[in-house]
Protein backbone atom coordinates (compact mmCIF):
# COMPACT_ATOMS: atom_id res chain seq x y z
CA UNK A 1 0.00 0.00 0.00
CA UNK A 2 1.19 3.53 -0.76
CA UNK A 3 2.29 5.54 2.25
CA UNK A 4 -0.25 8.33 1.93
CA UNK A 5 -1.66 10.53 4.67
CA UNK A 6 -4.69 8.91 6.24
CA UNK A 7 -6.65 9.90 9.33
CA UNK A 8 -9.36 8.09 11.28
CA UNK A 9 -11.86 10.04 13.41
CA UNK A 10 -13.21 8.18 16.46
CA UNK A 11 -15.05 9.28 19.58
CA UNK A 12 -12.65 7.69 22.05
CA UNK A 13 -10.19 4.91 22.89
CA UNK A 14 -12.33 2.63 25.04
CA UNK A 15 -12.70 -1.11 24.53
CA UNK A 16 -15.62 -1.04 22.09
CA UNK A 17 -16.00 -2.93 18.83
CA UNK A 18 -14.87 -0.01 16.64
CA UNK A 19 -11.76 0.69 18.69
CA UNK A 20 -10.71 -2.96 18.57
CA UNK A 21 -11.44 -3.01 14.81
CA UNK A 22 -9.02 -0.11 14.23
CA UNK A 23 -6.34 -1.68 16.44
CA UNK A 24 -6.61 -4.95 14.50
CA UNK A 25 -6.57 -3.04 11.22
CA UNK A 26 -3.22 -1.50 12.17
CA UNK A 27 -1.90 -4.96 13.12
CA UNK A 28 -3.19 -6.50 9.88
CA UNK A 29 -1.58 -3.82 7.72
CA UNK A 30 1.71 -2.66 9.27
CA UNK A 31 2.34 -0.48 6.21
CA UNK A 32 -0.79 1.57 6.98
CA UNK A 33 0.32 5.12 7.73
CA UNK A 34 -2.53 6.76 9.62
CA UNK A 35 -3.21 9.34 12.29
CA UNK A 36 -6.12 9.06 14.71
CA UNK A 37 -8.28 11.95 15.90
CA UNK A 38 -10.38 11.45 19.04
CA UNK A 39 -13.36 13.71 19.68
CA UNK A 40 -13.08 13.42 23.44
CA UNK A 41 -10.06 13.80 25.74
CA UNK A 42 -10.61 10.81 28.02
CA UNK A 43 -7.85 8.21 27.67
CA UNK A 44 -9.54 4.83 27.41
CA UNK A 45 -8.11 1.38 28.06
CA UNK A 46 -6.84 1.11 24.45
CA UNK A 47 -5.17 4.52 24.32
CA UNK A 48 -1.65 3.13 24.72
CA UNK A 49 -2.26 0.62 21.93
CA UNK A 50 -3.39 3.42 19.62
CA UNK A 51 -0.30 5.40 20.60
CA UNK A 52 1.94 2.45 19.68
CA UNK A 53 0.36 1.99 16.24
CA UNK A 54 -0.82 5.33 14.86
CA UNK A 55 1.51 7.90 13.35
CA UNK A 56 0.20 10.39 15.87
CA UNK A 57 -2.89 11.12 17.92
CA UNK A 58 -4.87 14.34 18.18
CA UNK A 59 -7.89 15.49 20.19
CA UNK A 60 -10.63 17.92 19.14
CA UNK A 61 -14.01 18.35 20.82
CA UNK A 62 -16.33 17.89 17.83
CA UNK A 63 -19.31 16.72 19.87
CA UNK A 64 -21.31 19.87 19.10
CA UNK A 65 -21.33 22.00 15.93
CA UNK A 66 -21.62 25.00 18.27
CA UNK A 67 -18.08 24.41 19.52
CA UNK A 68 -16.70 26.80 16.93
CA UNK A 69 -13.24 27.20 18.48
CA UNK A 70 -12.56 23.46 18.48
CA UNK A 71 -13.84 23.04 14.91
CA UNK A 72 -11.59 25.92 13.81
CA UNK A 73 -8.55 24.20 15.38
CA UNK A 74 -9.62 20.97 13.68
CA UNK A 75 -9.88 22.74 10.31
CA UNK A 76 -6.41 24.26 10.73
CA UNK A 77 -5.09 20.79 11.58
CA UNK A 78 -6.51 19.41 8.31
CA UNK A 79 -4.98 22.29 6.38
CA UNK A 80 -1.59 21.63 7.94
CA UNK A 81 -1.55 17.85 7.54
CA UNK A 82 -2.96 17.71 3.99
CA UNK A 83 -4.58 14.31 4.38
CA UNK A 84 -5.55 12.26 1.34
CA UNK A 85 -7.90 9.84 3.15
CA UNK A 86 -10.28 11.16 5.80
CA UNK A 87 -12.50 8.53 7.46
CA UNK A 88 -15.00 9.58 10.11
CA UNK A 89 -16.44 6.58 11.97
CA UNK A 90 -19.14 8.61 13.76
CA UNK A 91 -21.86 7.93 11.19
CA UNK A 92 -24.62 10.53 11.13
CA UNK A 93 -22.54 12.91 13.28
CA UNK A 94 -19.96 13.32 10.48
CA UNK A 95 -21.67 16.01 8.39
CA UNK A 96 -19.67 19.06 9.47
CA UNK A 97 -16.34 17.23 9.31
CA UNK A 98 -17.15 16.15 5.73
CA UNK A 99 -17.75 19.78 4.76
CA UNK A 100 -14.51 20.92 6.40
CA UNK A 101 -12.53 18.08 4.78
CA UNK A 102 -14.00 19.05 1.38
CA UNK A 103 -13.11 22.73 1.92
CA UNK A 104 -9.52 21.76 2.74
CA UNK A 105 -9.10 19.62 -0.37
CA UNK A 106 -9.15 16.11 1.09
CA UNK A 107 -9.80 13.92 -1.95
CA UNK A 108 -11.15 10.77 -0.24
CA UNK A 109 -13.79 11.64 2.38
CA UNK A 110 -15.47 8.59 3.89
CA UNK A 111 -18.27 8.36 6.43
CA UNK A 112 -18.52 4.98 8.16
CA UNK A 113 -21.73 3.96 9.97
CA UNK A 114 -20.87 1.44 12.68
CA UNK A 115 -24.28 1.34 14.36
CA UNK A 116 -27.43 0.60 12.37
CA UNK A 117 -29.66 2.91 14.34
CA UNK A 118 -29.96 6.08 16.40
CA UNK A 119 -28.55 6.41 19.90
CA UNK A 120 -30.56 9.53 20.58
CA UNK A 121 -34.22 10.48 20.84
CA UNK A 122 -35.54 11.81 17.56
CA UNK A 123 -37.08 14.98 19.01
CA UNK A 124 -37.40 18.18 16.97
CA UNK A 125 -33.88 19.57 17.72
CA UNK A 126 -32.22 16.21 17.05
CA UNK A 127 -34.31 15.68 13.93
CA UNK A 128 -33.16 19.05 12.51
CA UNK A 129 -29.56 18.36 13.52
CA UNK A 130 -29.64 14.93 11.85
CA UNK A 131 -31.28 16.28 8.71
CA UNK A 132 -28.60 18.95 8.31
CA UNK A 133 -25.78 16.50 9.04
CA UNK A 134 -27.12 13.93 6.55
CA UNK A 135 -27.44 16.65 3.90
CA UNK A 136 -23.76 17.51 4.41
CA UNK A 137 -22.79 13.82 4.35
CA UNK A 138 -24.65 13.12 1.11
CA UNK A 139 -23.31 16.33 -0.45
CA UNK A 140 -19.66 16.39 0.62
CA UNK A 141 -18.54 12.82 1.34
CA UNK A 142 -17.00 10.80 -1.46
CA UNK A 143 -17.85 7.41 0.12
CA UNK A 144 -20.50 6.21 2.57
CA UNK A 145 -19.84 2.82 4.15
CA UNK A 146 -21.49 0.65 6.78
CA UNK A 147 -21.07 -2.77 8.37
CA UNK A 148 -24.84 -3.30 8.20
CA UNK A 149 -27.19 -2.77 5.27
CA UNK A 150 -29.92 -1.86 7.76
CA UNK A 151 -28.46 1.64 7.72
CA UNK A 152 -29.95 2.25 4.28
CA UNK A 153 -33.48 1.84 5.62
CA UNK A 154 -32.86 4.30 8.45
CA UNK A 155 -31.03 7.14 6.70
CA UNK A 156 -31.57 8.42 3.17
CA UNK A 157 -28.12 7.59 1.84
CA UNK A 158 -26.86 8.42 -1.64
CA UNK A 159 -26.92 4.97 -3.26
CA UNK A 160 -24.06 5.65 -5.67
CA UNK A 161 -21.74 6.44 -2.75
CA UNK A 162 -22.80 3.56 -0.52
CA UNK A 163 -20.81 0.38 0.09
CA UNK A 164 -21.32 -2.47 2.57
CA UNK A 165 -18.12 -3.46 4.38
CA UNK A 166 -18.54 -6.33 6.89
CA UNK A 167 -16.27 -6.50 9.91
CA UNK A 168 -13.15 -8.59 9.79
CA UNK A 169 -13.22 -11.42 12.33
CA UNK A 170 -9.92 -12.72 13.66
CA UNK A 171 -9.93 -14.98 16.70
CA UNK A 172 -6.70 -16.36 18.12
CA UNK A 173 -6.43 -20.11 18.81
CA UNK A 174 -7.53 -21.23 22.27
CA UNK A 175 -4.68 -21.91 24.68
CA UNK A 176 -5.72 -24.97 26.70
CA UNK A 177 -3.23 -24.24 29.48
CA UNK A 178 -4.51 -20.68 29.81
CA UNK A 179 -8.12 -21.93 29.92
CA UNK A 180 -7.30 -24.34 32.77
CA UNK A 181 -5.58 -21.50 34.63
CA UNK A 182 -8.61 -19.26 34.08
CA UNK A 183 -10.93 -21.93 35.47
CA UNK A 184 -8.90 -22.08 38.66
CA UNK A 185 -8.66 -18.30 38.98
CA UNK A 186 -12.39 -17.75 38.40
CA UNK A 187 -13.61 -20.81 40.30
CA UNK A 188 -15.36 -22.36 37.30
CA UNK A 189 -15.59 -26.15 37.45
CA UNK A 190 -15.36 -28.36 34.35
CA UNK A 191 -19.02 -29.31 34.68
CA UNK A 192 -20.27 -25.78 35.45
CA UNK A 193 -23.10 -24.32 33.35
CA UNK A 194 -21.88 -20.94 32.10
CA UNK A 195 -23.96 -18.35 30.26
CA UNK A 196 -21.69 -15.87 28.47
CA UNK A 197 -21.97 -12.33 27.19
CA UNK A 198 -19.38 -10.01 25.70
CA UNK A 199 -20.42 -6.34 25.58
CA UNK A 200 -19.69 -3.06 27.28
CA UNK A 201 -22.28 -1.57 29.62
CA UNK A 202 -24.63 0.58 27.52
CA UNK A 203 -28.43 0.83 27.33
CA UNK A 204 -28.31 -0.60 23.79
CA UNK A 205 -26.66 -3.78 25.10
CA UNK A 206 -29.64 -4.43 27.36
CA UNK A 207 -27.83 -5.78 30.43
CA UNK A 208 -31.01 -5.33 32.49
CA UNK A 209 -32.73 -8.06 30.44
CA UNK A 210 -29.55 -10.17 30.50
CA UNK A 211 -29.61 -10.12 34.31
CA UNK A 212 -33.39 -10.66 34.48
CA UNK A 213 -33.34 -13.76 32.28
CA UNK A 214 -30.32 -15.16 34.09
CA UNK A 215 -32.11 -14.71 37.41
CA UNK A 216 -35.02 -16.75 36.00
CA UNK A 217 -32.58 -19.38 34.76
CA UNK A 218 -31.26 -19.85 38.30
CA UNK A 219 -34.67 -21.21 39.31
CA UNK A 220 -34.14 -24.10 36.87
CA UNK A 221 -30.35 -24.36 37.16
CA UNK A 222 -29.37 -23.01 40.60
CA UNK A 223 -25.63 -23.55 40.12
CA UNK A 224 -25.42 -21.74 36.73
CA UNK A 225 -22.89 -18.94 36.29
CA UNK A 226 -23.03 -15.74 34.25
CA UNK A 227 -19.71 -14.71 32.69
CA UNK A 228 -19.71 -11.13 31.35
CA UNK A 229 -16.76 -9.57 29.55
CA UNK A 230 -16.93 -5.85 28.86
CA UNK A 231 -16.34 -2.35 30.17
CA UNK A 232 -18.39 -1.51 33.30
CA UNK A 233 -20.63 -4.56 32.81
CA UNK A 234 -20.60 -5.13 36.59
CA UNK A 235 -22.79 -2.12 37.37
CA UNK A 236 -26.48 -2.29 38.39
CA UNK A 237 -26.36 -6.05 39.04
CA UNK A 238 -29.34 -7.36 41.05
CA UNK A 239 -28.20 -8.47 44.50
CA UNK A 240 -30.04 -11.79 44.02
CA UNK A 241 -27.60 -12.91 41.31
CA UNK A 242 -24.37 -11.08 42.09
CA UNK A 243 -22.82 -14.16 43.73
CA UNK A 244 -23.41 -16.18 40.55
CA UNK A 245 -21.79 -13.60 38.24
CA UNK A 246 -18.21 -13.20 37.04
CA UNK A 247 -17.21 -9.88 35.47
CA UNK A 248 -14.13 -9.21 33.36
CA UNK A 249 -13.45 -5.57 32.44
CA UNK A 250 -11.20 -6.23 29.45
CA UNK A 251 -8.98 -8.94 28.00
CA UNK A 252 -6.67 -9.38 25.01
CA UNK A 253 -7.34 -13.14 25.14
CA UNK A 254 -11.10 -13.25 24.58
CA UNK A 255 -10.90 -16.66 22.88
CA UNK A 256 -10.02 -18.31 26.21
CA UNK A 257 -13.15 -16.85 27.84
CA UNK A 258 -15.39 -18.18 25.06
CA UNK A 259 -13.90 -21.59 25.89
CA UNK A 260 -15.39 -21.31 29.40
CA UNK A 261 -18.94 -20.66 28.17
CA UNK A 262 -21.74 -23.12 27.32
CA UNK A 263 -24.04 -20.67 25.55
CA UNK A 264 -23.67 -17.11 24.27
CA UNK A 265 -26.58 -14.87 25.24
CA UNK A 266 -26.92 -11.52 23.44
CA UNK A 267 -30.13 -9.52 24.12
CA UNK A 268 -28.95 -6.32 22.41
CA UNK A 269 -31.40 -3.63 21.25
CA UNK A 270 -29.15 -2.06 18.61
CA UNK A 271 -26.12 -3.29 16.66
CA UNK A 272 -24.09 -2.88 13.51
CA UNK A 273 -22.16 -6.04 12.70
CA UNK A 274 -21.55 -7.77 16.08
CA UNK A 275 -18.19 -9.54 15.85
CA UNK A 276 -18.78 -11.21 19.20
CA UNK A 277 -21.60 -13.34 17.80
CA UNK A 278 -19.42 -14.61 14.96
CA UNK A 279 -16.56 -15.20 17.41
CA UNK A 280 -18.90 -17.23 19.63
CA UNK A 281 -19.97 -19.36 16.65
CA UNK A 282 -16.34 -19.91 15.67
CA UNK A 283 -15.76 -21.02 19.28
CA UNK A 284 -18.45 -23.69 18.94
CA UNK A 285 -21.07 -22.00 21.10
CA UNK A 286 -24.81 -21.97 20.52
CA UNK A 287 -25.91 -18.34 20.18
CA UNK A 288 -29.18 -16.97 21.54
CA UNK A 289 -29.74 -13.38 20.41
CA UNK A 290 -32.44 -10.73 19.91
CA UNK A 291 -34.25 -10.55 16.56
CA UNK A 292 -33.34 -6.94 15.82
CA UNK A 293 -32.95 -6.17 12.07
CA UNK A 294 -29.15 -6.24 12.16
CA UNK A 295 -29.11 -9.75 13.63
CA UNK A 296 -31.83 -11.00 11.30
CA UNK A 297 -29.49 -9.85 8.53
CA UNK A 298 -26.57 -11.70 10.16
CA UNK A 299 -28.65 -14.87 10.57
CA UNK A 300 -28.91 -15.14 6.77
CA UNK A 301 -25.14 -15.61 6.76
CA UNK A 302 -25.11 -17.81 9.90
CA UNK A 303 -28.42 -19.76 10.08
CA UNK A 304 -27.53 -21.48 13.36
CA UNK A 305 -28.09 -18.26 15.32
CA UNK A 306 -31.19 -18.59 17.52
CA UNK A 307 -33.21 -15.36 17.52
CA UNK A 308 -35.92 -14.27 19.96
CA UNK A 309 -38.44 -11.47 20.37
CA UNK A 310 -37.27 -9.13 23.15
CA UNK A 311 -40.84 -8.89 24.44
CA UNK A 312 -41.34 -12.64 24.91
CA UNK A 313 -39.34 -13.34 28.06
CA UNK A 314 -40.68 -16.86 28.65
CA UNK A 315 -39.62 -17.86 25.15
CA UNK A 316 -36.16 -16.37 25.75
CA UNK A 317 -35.70 -18.51 28.86
CA UNK A 318 -36.92 -21.66 27.08
CA UNK A 319 -34.57 -20.99 24.18
CA UNK A 320 -31.65 -20.48 26.55
CA UNK A 321 -32.32 -23.73 28.41
CA UNK A 322 -32.78 -25.62 25.13
CA UNK A 323 -29.43 -24.40 23.80
CA UNK A 324 -27.63 -25.21 27.03
CA UNK A 325 -28.75 -28.80 26.53
CA UNK A 326 -27.36 -29.00 22.99
CA UNK A 327 -24.04 -27.31 23.78
CA UNK A 328 -21.99 -30.46 23.20
CA UNK A 329 -23.67 -30.99 19.80
CA UNK A 330 -23.03 -27.48 18.51
CA UNK A 331 -21.05 -27.37 15.27
CA UNK A 332 -18.00 -25.12 15.08
CA UNK A 333 -18.18 -22.87 12.03
CA UNK A 334 -15.19 -21.96 9.92
CA UNK A 335 -13.62 -18.60 10.59
CA UNK A 336 -14.63 -16.19 7.80
CA UNK A 337 -11.92 -14.85 5.56
CA UNK A 338 -10.42 -11.61 6.82
CA UNK A 339 -12.02 -8.70 5.01
CA UNK A 340 -9.84 -5.82 6.15
CA UNK A 341 -8.76 -5.64 2.51
CA UNK A 342 -12.28 -4.60 1.50
CA UNK A 343 -11.88 -1.52 3.69
CA UNK A 344 -8.24 -0.90 2.79
CA UNK A 345 -9.10 -0.95 -0.92
CA UNK A 346 -11.30 2.11 -0.30
CA UNK A 347 -8.21 4.14 0.61
CA UNK A 348 -6.23 5.99 -2.04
Amino acid sequence: MKKVKTVFVLVGSGSGGLENYIIRLFDYSPSLQADVIFTNTVKGVLYDRFEDRANKLAHFDLSSPLNIKSHWKFARHLGKERYVNFIDFRGSASGLTMLIAWLYGVSNRMVFFRTAGRRYTLNIPNRLKEKLSMFLINSYSSNICSNSNSVKSIYKLTELKYKFIPNAVELKPVNAKSVRKLRLELGIQENSVVVGNVSRKHPDKNHSLLFEIFQSLLVEIPDALLLCVGRKCDSDVPKEIVDRCIFIEYTYEIQNYYALMNVFFFPSKLEGYPNVIVEALISGLPVVASDIPQLVELQKEYPSINLFDLNKKEHILDLLVKNLRIYSECEIIDSPLSNYDIFLNELQ
